[in-house]
């Protein structure tokens, strides 16, 4: 398979991400869907043009790659195994922090229970 075909499929699946992770629910404060996807384009889209063309796109995804190595790699330029690993682990410890806050904001509002099956 071709480069630019798979990073055509990555791109489309960025879209579909931003839809498949955005709420409905715009009266809690949270982005919709289509309100999230434009605004990914938006950015991708770096001449405004309305249509993202393949150079923009990796240009968008080669911009976002530098950003993520140099914050990994620190002052010196060059990621350490050691390095990779203490952001994987402070990845993983930030995801859990996140899932036990909504886990405990679901349990506030009581999403938790089933409808049909609340104990009685």
């Amino acid at each position: 398979m071709k480069t630019s075909t798979i990073a055509l499929i990555a791109g489309a699946s960025i879209f579909a991400a931003a839809s498949a992770f955005a709420s409905p629910d715009k009266d809690k404060g949270h982005m919709d869907a289509d309100k999230m996807v434009e605004s990914h384009f938006a950015e991708v889209d770096a001449d405004g043009d309305g249509s993202v063309t393949e150079a923009e796109y990796l240009d968008y995804k080669m911009a976002k790659a530098k950003e993520k190595f140099a914050k990994l790699a620190g002052d010196d330029g060059v990621l350490t195994l050691e390095e990779a690993k203490a952001a994987h682990a402070a990845k993983m410890e930030k995801h859990k922090a996140k899932m036990k806050e909504h886990k405990g904001k679901m349990k506030d509002h009581g999403d938790h229970e089933m409808k049909g099956h609340d104990k009685e």
